[in-house]
This record gives C-alpha cells, sequence and structure tokens, in this order.
C-alpha cells in the first residue's frame, strides 16, 4: 500500500516529502548535539577542550574567534548573531560558533590567530579565513557559498532594499513560498553557481511576490536583476532549466 502510495504521487509531492524528511533529520541531530555543547544565543561556544569535537561532528562550521576585552570583538557580537540568523534561515545544516582566544590560546596559536575578531570557515574541518567586508549580507554570502549554496535568503522587502542599494548587480529569485517552488529554487541556485559577478538573494513570501514578482497566474515563480544599485532592473522572461 505505501509503494503504491508513493509511486501514485507526481514528483514535486515526492520532492517535497524527501525535503521536509531531510529536514526532520537534521532538526533531531541538533538536538542531540546540544546536550554536548554550550550556547548563547545559537551560537556554539566552543573551547580548547572541544574544538576539535565539534569540528568532527559540524561538517559546515563558522567559527568566530574573539576576545571579550576586544573593542572591535564587542560591536561585531550582534553582527555575528545577525548573520547566525541569516545563515540558517537559508541552510539550517551550517553551524555558527564562537572561542574565547583569551581563554583558549591553543585552539587560537593553532590557527595562526592574531586579530579580533577572526572568522573561518570549516569544511569537514578544513579551514577558509573570512578576509571581505565585514558585513552581514557579505559574510553570509561568503559562508553559504563556501557550503555550497550560492544565495542568500531574504527576511523581507526591508531586507531586500537595502541589498540592491548596497550592491551593483543582484539577481533576486521571488516565489509565495510553496514546496512546489522548491524545485525552481534548486535551478536558481545552480544558476547562481556559475557567475561570481552578481549577487543572488531569494524572497519567498507571497506578498513580496505580489509586489516584485511575475504577472502571469501560469508562473509560479519571478527572477529579477536589479542593476546599478537598483537604478536598473530586467525580469528573466525565461524559465530556469537543469
Amino acid at each position: 500500500i505505501m509503494i503504491s502510495s508513493w509511486n501514485s504521487l507526481s514528483n514535486m509531492a515526492r520532492l517535497g516529502l524527501i525535503t521536509s524528511f531531510i529536514t526532520v533529520i537534521f532538526l533531531l541531530q541538533s538536538v542531540l548535539l546540544r546536550g554536548k555543547y554550550d550556547y548563547e544565543d545559537g551560537i556554539v561556544v566552543l573551547s580548547d577542550s572541544n574544538f576539535n569535537d565539534a569540528l568532527q561532528e559540524f561538517n559546515h562550521t563558522l567559527v568566530q574567534f574573539y576576545a571579550p576585552w576586544c573593542t572591535h570583538s564587542k560591536k561585531f557580537g550582534p553582527k555575528y548573531l545577525k548573520i547566525d540568523e541569516l545563515i540558517k534561515e537559508t541552510d539550517p545544516n551550517i553551524t555558527l560558533a564562537k572561542i574565547d582566544v583569551s581563554s583558549s590560546p591553543e585552539t587560537a596559536d593553532a590557527h595562526d590567530i592574531v586579530a579580533y575578531p577572526t572568522l573561518v570557515y570549516f569544511d569537514h574541518g578544513k579551514p577558509s579565513k573570512y578576509e571581505g567586508d565585514i558585513t552581514i549580507d557579505a559574510i553570509a554570502r561568503w559562508t553559504l557559498k563556501k557550503a555550497g549554496v550560492h544565495y542568500v535568503l531574504l527576511e523581507g522587502a526591508d531586507h531586500l532594499e537595502s541589498m540592491i542599494k548596497g550592491s551593483a548587480n543582484v539577481m533576486v529569485y521571488f516565489s509565495k513560498g510553496t514546496n512546489e517552488d522548491k524545485k525552481d529554487l534548486h535551478l536558481f541556485d545552480k544558476y547562481a553557481a556559475t557567475n561570481d559577478d552578481v549577487v543572488y538573494a531569494a524572497l519567498l513570501e507571497e506578498t513580496a511576490y505580489a509586489k516584485y514578482g511575475s504577472d502571469d497566474p501560469n508562473k509560479s515563480y519571478s527572477v529579477t536583476l536589479y542593476k546599478n544599485n537598483g537604478q536598473n532592473q530586467s525580469k528573466f522572461a525565461g524559465a530556469l532549466t537543469s
């Protein structure tokens, strides 16, 4: 009976079920790991004693090396919370962590940390230092790209407008946020992986789609390229293909 029911589902419905199942698995894994580490506002708190264990358990990890006495570290703290929110909204499989270098000098020395804060992304334990602009969107995009995700999931119209004004060229995927749209979002991500000259983002909101999306009732998504900090824009007329 179960096989018959599965066979009767459309490809879209199967994709939605598989995606939901994978999400549940990762959420359960996160709950189990939470008992092993301390957390502050959703950020994993690491130390010399558990740093290497964490990198073995969390495959994709962004670590902030900070000093509590450092003015720059103090100012960056609220930004890091916002980065965590943005990244987890787009890809919950990425872990954000932090480590106090004053109480964990061995780990800091092992990774040649000489300035604070320093951000290092670990892909299955392999480190990459961040050397770009210290802005929320820039760091979130860099981290997601390291993990194989080439767009940032926007929080709403205000976030969209600020990204357009702050970037020379932005391509945005709009949809109503239904499960049927996820296949097209995957195709958008594949397209984004082919071009580094444009910032890619997605806004999955029914109200935003009514304002920014396609007028074609037969389309479930829309793609718009904003040029010159939003001074010019053009809608993608074709269809995303694999």
